[in-house]
Formats: structure tokens, sequence, C-alpha cells
């Protein structure tokens, strides 16, 4: 099974479903309140999905 990128997700929802990705921003930032600290929590999904 694999495991969706969240990072990429966003990405993609951003360019073709801007209120799907305005939602999970929204979920997202309930946990962390700064742009920077998000963007480094995906980096750490992203890192923990790849297995690296």
């Amino acid at each position: 099974m694999k495991i969706p990128s969240f990072s990429s997700q966003g990405k993609i929802n951003q360019l073709t479903r801007p209120k799907i990705a305005l939602f999970y921003n929204k979920q997202i930032a309930l946990y962390v309140p700064t742009l920077k600290e998000k963007d480094e929590m995906m980096t750490r999904l992203e890192r923990l999905i790849e297995g690296k």
C-alpha cells in the first residue's frame, strides 16, 4: 500500500482544487501556527513516508 505524500497532494490541490486545498490547509493550521513550521512538518512527513 502506497501512502500519499501530504505535501505533493496539497500542491496538486492548490493548482486544481483550491477549495479542497484550503480545507486541508485549515486542518493543518489548527496544529501548526506558522507557514514555516507547516513546511518543516510536511518535509518531516515526506521523509517518514519515504523511509529516510
